[in-house]
């Protein structure tokens, strides 16, 4: 009887998930999702616990269940934290950019969103392993993160297009899925200590999409 009372306490213990929004509250909640990032990268969603993400961090493990409730509520975290991170410094870049020609809007997104893929930790490797990994269930609670950055991508694109800087005889959706789809996988290959540096990469980048997506008299829109 006193073996059942001890589990049942633990178990309520560490159900209890803090929902708290203080700033220290999140700056480890982010401290998690970062270092769970980086075990999902390399051990996949079924092999990944919430035990080797507390070894990880050097936690005892009640600590993570402080913060999430579940190893699944984490996964969501960590797949909604990728889209929004790359949504926040798209947006902080346009900003900067001000009122600029919808060209130089493109490349200012094509370099932000280089630039935050191949930042030096394992959340954008960890996006790309995992999501389809999870329940369907799961990916359908985290689309409206990922569709609002496509939609900006998008808007972005489609501006271009119609003003003529980038060919209209590919569909822009098109356009946007080649692009996107070309970044997605630079933190599957990028070396950090390799020998092009993140702004190279980002600069062929925006090179080579650009020059063949570019306008030109036999590439107007019919």
């Amino acid at each position: 009887m006193k073996t059942t009372s001890r589990k049942k306490a633990s178990k309520t213990k560490i159900s209890r998930q803090n929902t708290s929004t203080t700033p220290r509250a999140d700056t480890k909640r982010l401290e998690i999702i970062v270092a769970a990032a980086a075990v999902f990268a390399e051990h996949g969603y079924a092999n990944t616990t919430m035990n080797m993400i507390a070894k990880r961090l050097d936690w005892h493990t009640a600590g993570l269940y402080y913060y999430f409730e579940n190893k699944d509520a984490l996964v969501e975290a960590l797949l909604r934290y990728t889209s929004h991170r790359l949504a926040n410094e798209a947006n902080k870049a346009l900003d900067e950019l001000g009122d600029a020609a919808p060209l130089d809007r493109v490349k200012t997104m094509i370099r932000s969103h280089a630039m935050t893929v191949m930042r030096g930790d394992s959340v954008g490797t960890a996006y790309q392993k995992i999501y389809k990994q999870v329940s369907p269930e799961l990916q359908a609670h985290t689309l409206d993160a990922p569709r609002a950055f496509a939609r900006l991508w998008q808007g972005v694109i489609d501006e271009a297009v119609e003003s003529g800087d980038l060919r209209g005889d590919i569909s822009a959706r098109l356009l946007r899925l080649l692009l996107l789809g070309s970044i997605a996988w630079i933190p599957d290959w990028f070396k950090p200590k390799g020998p092009n540096s993140p702004e190279e990469i980002s600069d062929a980048l925006v090179a080579l999409f650009l020059e063949g997506a570019r306008a030109r008299p036999d590439t107007t829109r019919p």
